[in-house]
């Protein structure tokens, strides 16, 4: 773990790639994958994928804005990322550590 999220921190480094992290909340956008292009999307599901080139492209991108607007913003996810990597690095898991008083 601690070698993806130095992989992650590094992508997040790129000028050209703006990465956030979506807090464990229940969104729309999470039942499934998908990517907006231009004027189409592709959706994929368990079963299937889908790509999707009508009016449903603008309730795509108003999903994602959706999205983007729930999740931390780049600083504050990169600086989330770096401490978990931290965490992992020390050979503790963050997903099994109590909460502390000023991590809760």
């Amino acid at each position: 773990m601690t070698v993806q999220m130095r992989q992650l921190s590094a992508v997040a480094a790129m000028p050209n790639v703006t990465l956030q992290v979506l807090p464990a909340i229940a969104h729309p956008a999470t039942a499934s994958g998908f990517v907006l292009a231009d004027d189409s999307a592709y959706a994929e599901h368990v079963t299937s994928g889908y790509v999707i080139t009508d009016e449903t492209v603008s309730a795509v991108a108003r999903t994602f804005d959706s999205l983007r607007a729930e999740s931390y913003r780049a600083s504050e996810s990169l600086a989330l990322i770096e401490g978990v990597c931290s965490q992992w690095a020390t050979g503790a898991s963050p997903l099994t550590q109590a909460p502390t008083e000023g991590s809760a």
